[in-house]
C-alpha cells in the first residue's frame, strides 16, 4: 500500500509508551570463524562504549542418519558458533553480531539523536575490527506498549487510535466484553521504505487491554554504512514518526504533551 501521509515535524513528547527499538544492519555472508578468532578483540572495544558482559552465539542443527533400509534412523544434536552477543549493565542494551548481521535492541529508548551514535559506535566497531562489507539491508523497527483501564466501549480505544487501525473493533463482529484479541496489520511503502505496521489488541485480567503498535521499516538496497548514517536511518526514522503520528489521535498526543 503507498500511503499519502502527512509530514510531520519531528517533537519529542513528555510521555511516551516506547517499549523497545531495535536497529539491524544486514551483511554479506561473514565466517563465523573470523568473529570467533577476534572474540577478545571485540570485548575489549564493546566494554569501552559501555557493554560490560560477552557471550558466545550458537545455533544446534538436528542431524539425521539412517545407515540402511532395515536400521533405525540416528539423530544427533550438534552446536556451531555463529557469533557474539555483548550486553551493558543494566542490560537495556543488546548488540549481537553473526555472520549474517549486526543487530542493536534497546529497552529504555529516549530518543533517536540518543540512539543514533551508540549504534553508529558499534558498526564502527564491527568495520574496525573486520574486512568493511557492503551493507545489503537496513531495518529499525519500534515497539510501543500500553494498558487501557476502565474502558466501557470501543470508543475509549478510538481516543488513542486512529480509527484505521481498528476494523476488527468497529465490525461489530463481537460484544467488546467477549473480545480475548484482534490484530490489524499494514505494508506501506514511500520513497523505497517498507513498514510493516500491526496493532495487537489483548484482554488481561481487570478488564485491562494490552495495545501493542509495532513499526517495522526495512530498506533492501546494497549500499555503504557511510549512506547508512548519513542518511538512510534518518529517512526511516522520519517515516516512523509519520506513521506513528497518524496511527494515534490529536487527543491522544495532547495527553503526551510536549518535552
Amino acid at each position: 500500500m503507498i500511503l499519502n501521509l502527512e509530514n510531520f515535524p519531528r517533537k519529542s513528547f513528555s510521555k511516551h509508551f516506547l517499549n523497545s527499538v531495535h536497529c539491524e544492519i544486514g551483511l554479506e555472508s561473514v565466517e563465523s570463524k573470523k568473529i570467533f578468532d577476534r572474540a577478545e578483540e571485540f570485548k575489549s572495544k564493546f566494554l569501552e562504549i559501555g557493554f560490560q558482559s560477552t557471550d558466545k552465539v550458537e545455533v544446534g542443527t538436528l542431524s539425521l542418519e539412517k545407515k540402511d533400509e532395515e536400521s533405525l534412523n540416528k539423530i544427533s544434536h550438534s552446536t556451531q558458533f555463529h557469533g557474539l552477543v555483548f550486553k551493558s549493565q543494566p542490560p537495556d542494551k543488546i548488540v549481537e553480531l553473526n555472520t549474517s548481521q549486526l543487530l542493536m535492541s534497546i529497552q529504555n529508548y529516549e530518543s533517536f539523536e540518543d540512539f543514533f551514535p551508540i549504534f553508529q559506535k558499534s558498526v564502527k566497531i564491527m568495520e574496525d575490527t573486520l574486512t568493511v562489507r557492503p551493507v545489503s539491508k537496513i531495518g529499525l523497527k519500534k515497539v510501543n506498549k500500553i494498558e487501557i483501564s476502565g474502558f466501557k466501549s470501543i470508543d475509549s480505544v478510538c481516543d488513542i487510535f486512529n480509527s484505521n487501525l481498528l476494523g476488527g473493533f468497529r465490525s461489530g463482529v463481537g460484544q467488546l466484553e467477549d473480545l480475548v484479541a484482534t490484530q490489524e496489520s499494514f505494508v506501506f511503502k514511500r520513497n523505497g521504505i517498507t513498514c510493516f505496521l500491526t496493532l495487537n489488541i489483548s484482554k488481561k485480567e481487570n478488564n485491562i487491554l494490552v495495545a501493542i503498535l509495532e513499526f517495522d521499516c526495512v530498506v533492501q538496497k546494497n549500499t555503504t554504512t557511510k549512506e547508512v548514517f548519513e542518511q538512510i536511518l534518518s529517512d526511516i526514522n522520519e517515516f516512523h514518526f509519520d506513521l506513528f503520528m497518524w496511527s494515534i489521535t490529536k487527543k491522544f498526543r495532547e495527553l503526551l504533551g510536549d518535552k
